[in-house]
């Protein structure tokens, strides 16, 4: 019998089977490792990834995640002027709610700031800001990503500021305030001086044209009066504080309050944005100056007529004169007044007695007849 184990050619032949074996084995684990290998780094690569792009409320992206490219951008945003803006504790996310993915879209949604300042934002959208192009929003004037808050009190420094922002558009304005007697004061110090803002308003500002702005016609007193009339202001400033009560008392109030826009408020003798004292040359309300400035109304007027005192207190304390007069006209009239009403009393009285006298005559004859 035949022993294949002493068979030279079956033990090569079974020798090689078992080397080939060997190779694929090891082939095969080559390969599991190398699969497992590339899962694990895939795995860890797209977590990664979603993890950068994962952009929403409850994640962890924040404002350091945006400054590592926008710190060298053409417009850097770096975090001290996000830490040391108004805005600090908000995200960047937060104001730029239309980015979903980082790293975004090249231009991204525009900032909403309505979606917190609904007041102002209501204001700005009925003001002429909104509708002119080129008109700046909100950003125009406030700033972008370190935008601070406005200290309160009145400041000077500030409120320069504000007309300075202001002169970027109105240029013309500017150049008539910046020499006024409000602009002066700021220079001085003097934070209770007016700004833009404080004659215009901030948000809802609207031209003299617009009934309910606070340079309309009907409105200029009162908003001039938010300072004249205040005593402790004027007390400060040296100023009389009855210029506003006056102004009311007189016949162009008189005339506004009936309509007439066209009458004359303080702006039209004092000016609006080149406001000077009386005592200076180059004043509207200077004695040299008063002739020119009443005649855009009163053609034709003299220095007689248009040196007569518009601001008079007519009270036993001021113009004594005048305060009689007016207390006399007030009683002569009242009391025309009463006998108009007396005599036509009288009269209807007199009327109905006589119908009375004469019906009862009438019927007095028409019994005697039957």
């Amino acid at each position: 019998m035949l022993n294949r184990d002493s068979d030279p050619l079956i033990r090569q032949q079974r020798r090689g089977r078992t080397r080939k074996l060997a190779q694929g084995r090891s082939l095969t684990r080559r390969a599991l490792r190398l699969v497992s290998t590339s899962l694990v780094f895939g795995t860890g690569l797209l977590a990664a990834l979603l993890g950068f792009s994962a952009v929403n409320a409850g994640s962890t992206f924040g404002s350091p995640d945006c400054t590592l490219c926008h710190a060298n951008s053409k417009t850097p945003v770096t975090q001290d002027m996000l830490k040391d803006s108004v805005h600090a504790r908000l995200t960047c996310i937060d104001c730029h709610t239309g980015i979903l993915n980082a790293p975004h879209a090249e231009k991204p949604p525009a900032v909403d700031c309505g979606s917190c300042h609904a007041a102002e934002s209501m204001g700005w959208h009925k003001s002429p800001h909104a509708v002119r192009p080129g008109a700046p929003t909100c950003v125009g004037c406030h700033g972008t990503h370190s935008m601070h808050a406005i200290r309160p009190g009145n400041n000077s420094v500030i409120k320069l500021q504000i007309a300075q922002l202001c002169e970027k558009c109105h240029d013309k304005q500017f150049a008539s305030y910046k020499t006024s007697v409000h602009a002066r004061a700021l220079e001085r110090g003097d934070g209770e001086a007016a700004t833009c803002t404080d004659c215009h308003g901030g948000h809802a500002i609207q031209g003299p044209e617009s009934a309910g702005s606070p340079v309309a016609p009907a409105s200029v007193s009162s908003t001039c009066g938010a300072c004249h009339a205040d005593k402790k202001t004027m007390s400060m400033s040296g100023l009389p504080t009855d210029r506003v009560s006056t102004f009311r008392s007189s016949f162009h109030a008189a005339a506004l309050r009936m309509g007439n826009m066209k009458a004359a408020t303080c702006a039209s003798c004092h000016g609006a944005h080149d406001i000077l004292a009386s005592p200076d040359p180059a004043s509207r309300t200077s004695p040299a100056n008063l002739p020119k400035t009443c005649s855009r109304c009163h053609a034709g007027v003299k220095q007689g007529f248009a040196g007569v005192r518009i601001h008079v207190d007519v009270s036993p304390t001021g113009a004594r004169a005048a305060w009689f007069v007016r207390i006399f006209y007030i009683a002569f009239i009242s009391i025309l007044v009463l006998g108009f009403i007396i005599h036509i009393l009288a009269e209807r009285l007199g009327a109905l007695r006589k119908r009375r006298i004469a019906h009862r005559d009438a019927s007095s004859e028409k019994g005697g007849v039957q």
